[in-house]
């Protein structure tokens, strides 16, 4: 405990304790404008007053409590895991559409333009901007997140995720290409009668667009996802209303790709003259995707496709990535231990001298 000290001994006491071994994050709270200096310096500096302190420090609680620095830190570690989800999925959105247009490079088609206005605008947009609104939990955990983009956690996590992605992508073209009804692509025999907008959507159209599209779509959505399930610093997704409800939609669009035939060809064929026929709600918009037609057979071999990649994302970022994270925190526990000794700074020491105490007769500090 120090009293009697001026506002320049707070500013000294923070750097003095900012430079112990060990690097602690240092919080001041303050009230008057002799805090000014102490709550600039600091690593956290709350004002509990809306005077002088509110302008030098750069959090102002309302609430005349030093309880603002756990929300602080709430908030703040929050803030950062959302940072880090954001990052992973945009670098992974990349990666997704990359090996995506690269395939379709790979037998001469493209994305038409349709397809890439349904990923940037419907698919992508609304998840970046819904994604990282998960509020902070309600607890403050022992372990730190991750502070670096560069660490095994976040690296781990955008290869890992970055190549189950591609594998299944590739697998699922190759499994394509050995179908007997499969037609490789070629141009249409009018494709130079065509104006340029055709060109880009009609000209474009083949097997290799319609499953390579449908199956990208819906590896965005697992990233996500998976980024969005683990709730050690932040809240459950679910209470997220906006995220959930987008996830819910670009779901059930996406499904529904596998789902319905643009032709409306049944889903299930029993032979006899038994079908499961399913009238194609989405129809207008699968044409405006320039889909082909699909077998049913095929269609129902990539619901189980999707649903293996969506569990094994689920399964790499739950128990692998979060294996990483956790021996992670635990370096940083072990090197930020605050139960050990902590050695007095010279700066500190000079306080004992400088304002002598009346009632005992030396000045420490312990752990």
């Amino acid at each position: 405990v120090y009293a009697r000290m001026s506002p320049d001994d707070k500013t000294d006491l923070i750097a003095a304790l900012q430079s112990l071994p060990h690097e602690p994050l240092v919080c001041m709270c303050g009230d008057g404008a002799n805090d000014c200096g102490a709550l600039k310096t600091a690593d956290i500096g709350v004002s509990l007053s809306d005077a002088e302190a509110s302008i030098a420090a750069p959090f102002t609680s309302y609430h005349k409590t030093i309880m603002s620095c756990i929300d602080v830190l709430r908030e703040g570690r929050a803030a950062l895991s959302n940072s880090f989800q954001a990052f992973k999925f945009m670098a992974l959105y990349s990666a997704i559409q990359f090996t995506s247009v690269l395939l379709m490079y790979w037998v001469g088609s493209n994305l038409t333009d349709s397809q890439f206005l349904y990923i940037d605008l419907v698919t992508a947009l609304p998840l970046a901007c819904v994604m990282s609104r998960t509020g902070a939990a309600d607890g403050l955990s022992v372990r730190l997140p991750t502070d670096s983009l560069i660490s095994e956690p976040i690296l781990g996590s955008v290869l890992g995720q970055g190549a189950i992605q591609i594998l299944f992508q590739i697998g699922t073209s190759v499994w394509l290409k050995r179908q007997k009804w499969y037609v490789p692509y070629t141009l249409p025999a009018d494709y130079d009668d065509m104006d340029e907008s055709q060109q880009d959507s009609i000209g474009l159209m083949c097997h290799d667009n319609t499953v390579g599209f449908a199956l990208s779509n819906l590896q965005y959505l697992f990233a996500t996802l998976a980024f969005s399930s683990k709730g050690t610093f932040r809240k459950s997704m679910f209470t997220n209303w906006a995220y959930t409800a987008t996830v819910g939609l670009l779901l059930f669009s996406g499904l529904s790709m596998f789902v319905f035939d643009p032709e409306n060809d049944p889903l299930l064929d029993f032979g006899g003259g038994w079908a499961l026929q399913l009238t194609n709600p989405l129809r207008p918009m699968h044409l405006w995707l320039n889909f082909v037609h699909i077998p049913h057979d095929f269609r129902l071999g990539l619901l189980i496709i999707v649903t293996v990649n969506f569990v094994v994302t689920m399964l790499y970022e739950r128990v692998v990535i979060t294996h990483f994270e956790r021996k992670r925190a635990d370096r940083r526990l072990e090197e930020t231990d605050m139960s050990r000794p902590i050695p007095m700074a010279d700066t500190v020491r000079l306080y004992a001298t400088r304002y002598p105490p009346s009632s005992h007769t030396h000045t420490h500090m312990d752990g």
